[in-house]
């Protein structure tokens, strides 16, 4: 067809580059167009993304596994003057199981910008995909989320996003799966520490979408582009970038014999840790006459999830660990009332409610998050309890009227 034009996008994954690259087109007829192009490529912004369990109330379908996903953005851009500013216009997700909700942002400017060394950090609550999503899904499973900054979204799994990430999966698919082990005693402890590890997995991809705003030649011009971050495991930090490491230092060389060659299957206390989820609701602050009545008592609800797919012994203490004399003084007139002990069994994925009692005999401000909590599967393949992680402080208000 004579005079007839196309336009082609092309997206790149590439380090810092200048240089050119060759292009071959292919057409009707068997007739070849070649072209080469000058590319000049540098330092843009660097990412990175942590994620942790939220404390927050349980959703409307009383599902639970709220999370909070951290999202620091720096522009690392020094070197070129024309680059004016980058703009954050969208975050997106794609996982199997997670999605992102929201964003957390108290600011009502929803334009994110960054000039030259600044910083930014949003924050994202993450909800798990419901299972009518999940099915509605390609065979890959795999559901797309995405949070709007600027005034145009941008339907990331119908975009070079989803190609990017499915690329990146493209080696793990390949791997062979493990074969089962012979001895069964063996599986089932293998089977009992995968239980653990999982609950510390998230597989959730966040891509930063952005436009930088150039100037050249009395000329702005608009370039888009977009980073990648997996999270993979609650409370551990990924990156965009490989971070350097720092060489070893030089050691004397040492010959001994190992005396046990097995790896151990036994899972990490920070594994171990996640296995409950609590979190405390209360009111913000309370009204009392002291005057009146010198004990003044609120009700608080202890929420306990297990995280896990397994039966879950449970162990909470209520009793204040006191090992300093600033911890005296916070602690003096605060108690919980009644049962300070409790041992429960929890099934899989179950969540369990506490009805507690907080006395006070003093205004001020307190920090309910004193309750302690231990957790080991119930199969007794872990032989002593471990301390869950400690939710963020629980601060409430005691107020006289």
């Amino acid at each position: 067809m004579r005079k007839a034009s196309m336009k082609l996008t092309f997206c790149f994954i590439m380090k810092v580059f200048k240089g050119s690259l060759k292009y071959v087109f292919y057409f009707f007829s068997h007739r070849i167009l070649r072209h080469t192009a000058v590319i000049c490529t540098s330092r843009s912004l660097n990412v990175r993304a942590t994620v942790c369990r939220s404390n927050s109330l349980e959703d409307e379908e009383g599902r639970g596994g709220n999370m909070l996903v951290f999202v620091d953005v720096e522009n690392v851009n020094t070197s070129e003057a024309g680059v004016k500013e980058f703009h954050i216009v969208q975050v997106s997700s794609s996982s199997k199981h997670w999605k992102l909700q929201k964003s957390v942002n108290l600011s009502e400017n929803k334009d994110a910008k960054l000039a030259s060394r600044e910083k930014g950090k949003f924050c994202f609550k993450a909800i798990r995909c419901k299972e009518k999503e999940v099915a509605a899904q390609s065979s890959e499973k795999y559901t797309f989320a995405d949070i709007i900054f600027g005034n145009e979204q941008i339907i990331s799994s119908a975009s070079p996003c989803a190609d990017f990430f499915y690329r990146s999966l493209s080696s793990e698919l390949k791997k062979p799966p493990a074969r089962p082990s012979v001895h069964t005693e063996k599986q089932s402890v293998e089977d009992a520490v995968r239980l653990i590890q999982k609950c510390s997995e998230v597989d959730l991809n966040i891509v930063v979408l952005w436009k930088a705003y150039i100037v050249e030649d009395s000329k702005q011009l608009i370039l888009e582009g977009q980073h990648h971050v997996i999270l993979r495991t609650i409370g551990k930090e990924a990156f965009s970038y490989p971070q350097k490491q720092e060489p070893p230092e030089m050691e004397l060389l040492k010959f001994f014999r190992p005396e046990n060659t097995t790896v151990s299957s036994r899972p990490s206390v920070e594994q171990l840790s996640n296995l409950i989820k609590t979190s405390l609701h209360y009111p913000e602050s309370f009204n009392h006459p002291f005057h009146q009545k010198s004990l003044c008592l609120v009700p608080v609800t202890l929420l306990l999830s297990n995280c896990s797919k397994a039966d879950v012994d449970v162990i909470v203490d209520l009793r204040h660990k006191t090992t300093s004399p600033e911890a005296l003084e916070i602690h003096g007139s605060f108690t919980w009332l009644g049962q300070t002990q409790y041992k429960l069994q929890l099934k899989s994925e179950e969540i369990h409610t506490l009805q507690l009692k907080a006395c006070f005999v003093h205004t001020g401000v307190y920090n309910l998050g004193t309750p302690r909590v231990f957790a080991k599967l119930s199969d007794q393949v872990t032989v002593f309890e471990t301390s869950q992680q400690n939710s963020m402080p629980a601060l409430i208000i005691i107020n006289n009227v």
